[in-house]
């Protein structure tokens, strides 16, 4: 899949605004890569692993997942303060 020069330039601005607040010390320092793949994995991957995680844990039962998807939420956002927090070492 390509982005689209509407994409890319978003993507970009995104990026400046990462690394001014990095450089700034609201965000810790860190590649912008690694930044960008803990963010989305948090995100992501439960629904690209929907039915891995759907079966391995929950029996196949989609609502579980889906209730284990909104539980995670706290998690989620506890973990991105953790991560991008600019005073861990």
């Amino acid at each position: 899949m390509r982005a689209t020069p509407e994409i890319l330039a978003a993507a970009r601005r995104i990026g400046a605004e990462i690394k001014l607040n990095m450089k700034n010390g609201k965000l810790r320092k860190m590649p912008l890569e690694y930044f960008a793949t803990a963010f989305f994995g948090l995100l992501f991957f439960p629904f690209v692993g929907r039915n891995m995680i759907c079966g391995f844990f929950f029996g196949g039962d989609g609502a579980r997942f889906e209730k284990f998807v909104l539980e995670r939420r706290k998690f989620v956002v506890d973990s991105m303060k953790t991560i991008f927090n600019p005073k861990r070492k």
